[in-house]
């Protein structure tokens, strides 16, 4: 039971989604002594600051809307997750997870709620840095494995084994590999020591997302043929 539980509790916190953790690691606005901090934001230098600009500020209020919608939303299921606590000999998990999530959305929304005092502040400076260029640079990209009509009716075990490794080889072309990982890591190691850690478990949130998008188009394309 308790080597379930672990793994059940390592995989909800590896399911975290990235913007959550770094907007969780941000200090709130009451512990900030001075009010008149800057903040250091660096992006690559290849995109144009004005672009960067808008889209960070459109992340902060995305953000902020929805870690508030979903902290209210676990505090509405606190009383109902808390029934499970009549079952003898079984930790509340429901509970228990519950209280987690709304521990975390209070957190990043809080996080957001000083980011976005921040930035009506102008006080998140941005700097340009051309060691995150690297970051752009995708690398040799493969095609998916196509997918017919015909396929789908008619598709032997052993092709559709073929079929799951071309489509990972595309998926994980659309996102940085581990040499771009290990590079930005060693280049920003004194500032962010756990880069890493952090970006090796955001690329394979961002492969798992792309598998999702490519299986829901395939069942709505089915759909239509159907």
């Amino acid at each position: 039971m308790k080597g379930r539980i672990y793994k059940f509790g390592t995989m909800v916190v590896n399911k975290v989604e990235q913007d959550e953790r770094f907007l969780k690691s941000m200090p709130e606005i009451a512990d900030v002594n001075d009010a008149s901090l800057k903040i250091p934001l660096h992006y690559p230098s290849a995109l144009p600051l004005p672009e960067v600009e808008a889209h960070f500020k459109e992340f902060i209020r995305g953000r902020e809307t929805y870690h508030k919608k979903y902290m209210y939303y676990s505090v509405v299921w606190i009383p109902f997750s808390s029934l499970f606590s009549i079952l003898p000999l079984l930790p509340n998990i429901p509970l228990f997870y519950n209280l987690y999530r709304l521990y975390g959305h209070y957190k990043a929304w809080r996080g957001a709620q000083h980011l976005a005092s921040a930035t009506s502040q102008n006080r998140i400076a941005f700097s340009a840095a051309t060691e995150l260029n690297i970051a752009l640079e995708l690398p040799k990209k493969t095609e998916p494995a196509p997918k017919s009509t015909s396929q789908t009716q008619q598709t032997s075990n052993s092709d559709t084994g073929k079929n799951a490794e071309q489509d990972l080889l595309f998926f994980k072309s659309q996102v940085i590999d581990d040499a771009c990982i290990d590079e930005l890591a060693k280049k920003f190691k004194e500032e962010v020591p756990n880069l890493k850690e952090e970006v090796t478990l955001t690329r394979q949130q961002a492969i798992e997302q792309l598998k999702k998008d490519s299986e829901r188009t395939s069942n709505a394309q089915k759909s239509k043929e159907i």
